[in-house]
């Protein structure tokens, strides 16, 4: 399917609507505004149109947004994910610096290799908070303090949380 022109295309020649969500979320392609569509799918029937369109009717936006691919502020919403999600990478590269740790820089396709399916943001996630986390508990330990909601939160708003699908 990858050389298919249209989304329609690429789920006619097998991939699934999640694999095409994915390589969204990784930038291998991008949306181009209807003005822009073929007039023409290849080698695709009425039919085959029809499946495609129930297929992607029951998804939602792209990166698992909550919002309708359809719904006319879709583009609006997205952009606020993506300033959500750069200030969550900024926070995390500050942290990482914070803390004398080197992020991954491997790409999915390296990750994928060594039979890991998690891009390099979750796994950097999680990798700060996890030691964030670890210098929380000796910190505690030392001073015999508890550890509170906040140095809770302050680590959740670092860890990678895979996206729910299904």
């Amino acid at each position: 399917y990858m050389g298919a022109r249209t989304v329609g295309e690429a789920l006619h020649r097998g991939s699934k609507v999640a694999d095409l969500c994915w390589e969204l979320g990784r930038g291998d392609f991008k949306v181009l505004p209807m003005s822009k569509a073929p007039t023409k799918l290849q080698n695709m029937s009425e039919k085959d149109i029809k499946k495609v369109q129930a297929l992607l009717n029951k998804i939602i936006g792209p990166r698992g947004l909550a919002v309708s691919i359809d719904d006319k502020d879709a583009d609006k919403e997205l952009a606020k994910e993506e300033q959500w999600m750069a200030g969550k990478l900024a926070l995390i590269a500050a942290t990482a610096k914070k803390l004398g740790l080197e992020l991954e820089q491997e790409t999915h396709e390296d990750l994928h290799e060594d039979g890991i399916n998690e891009n390099a943001d979750i796994r950097n996630g999680r990798f700060v908070a996890d030691k964030l986390s670890q210098n929380i508990l000796k910190e505690r330990k030392a001073s015999g303090k508890k550890v509170t909601e906040a140095d809770a939160t302050e680590a959740l708003r670092l860890w990678g949380f895979a996206q729910n699908s299904g």
